[in-house]
């Protein structure tokens, strides 16, 4: 388990007590402050203290996400069946949100090393502060889970990895297996005070950018938990089209209410 948000995250622990209560071995490795917007980049100098994290074995680094989870693999031999990474604060759609995420770098640099991988983000709706999780989503999430344990046993699943979830703001009606929109942000803003500036990106309306149906942000839009594959082998030998081979199906199974859109 890995997350970009450090290791007081609300979302971190939601997770990590849901896949507990799963009868999952949890190991944790996450970063000791925020690291929101790191995308995979790696610190190349850094601190690092294995310890106890409230009952569960840990590691924690002054350091990007993609390092504690390279650091875990390499340094501390961690196997694991599988790599969870978020829950993020706040939804990662489209082709510019998964470039810039520390949770989805986290999982993808879990996928370069040969381990299955996905990244879970809620939607949050307006300024909200505070991650706020249902039993709905607790739900959904464990079912969703363990399809998910099923699709690693396919030998060809890691094609199609790391595979990329969001939850929606209210009561999730399914799971869709979607495609990734072509979403970028139409409208920056930097706001600077005293001297330092921060980057606005929170404008109305810009989900319409790239609001097709059977993609990640329709998916959100119409109450799904959206489940999209970003399969780096199709992209490195550019021959798309092998999701068919990963088993993906079984992901939106089992479910009243799913989608496959692939």
């Amino acid at each position: 388990m890995a997350n970009d948000d450090g290791v007081k995250a609300e979302g971190l622990w939601f997770l990590v007590g849901l896949l507990d209560s799963m009868g999952y071995n949890v190991f944790i490795a996450t970063t000791s402050k925020p690291y929101s917007g790191a995308g995979k980049s790696i610190t190349w100098r850094f601190k690092a203290r294995v310890e106890d994290l409230d009952g569960f074995k840990g590691v924690v680094v002054d350091a990007t996400p993609s390092t504690a989870v390279l650091f875990a693999l390499k340094k501390l031999k961690v196997a694991p069946d599988f790599i969870i990474t978020g829950i993020n604060h706040g939804a990662n759609l489209g082709i510019e949100d998964i470039h810039t995420s520390g949770t989805f770098g986290a999982a993808l640099e879990g996928v370069l090393q040969g381990f299955p991988s996905m990244a879970i983000s809620k939607f949050l709706s307006g300024n909200t502060e505070r991650i706020v999780f249902t039993r709905e989503d607790e739900r959904f999430l464990k079912s969703l889970i363990e399809n998910f344990s099923l699709v690693v046993n396919n030998e060809d699943s890691m094609r199609c990895m790391p595979l990329n979830v969001n939850l929606p703001v209210g009561r999730p009606r399914g799971v869709a297996v979607t495609r990734l929109s072509m979403k970028t942000y139409d409208h920056v803003e930097f706001v600077e005070e005293a001297g330092v500036y921060s980057i606005s990106r929170n404008t109305p309306g810009f989900y319409d950018n790239g609001l097709e149906d059977c993609n990640d942000i329709w998916a959100v839009y119409n109450s799904y938990i959206s489940v999209t594959p970003v399969c780096i082998e199709c992209l490195a030998t550019g021959k798309p089209g092998c999701f068919g081979e990963c088993g993906l199906k079984i992901l939106a199974e089992g479910f009243a209410d799913g989608v496959y859109c692939l």
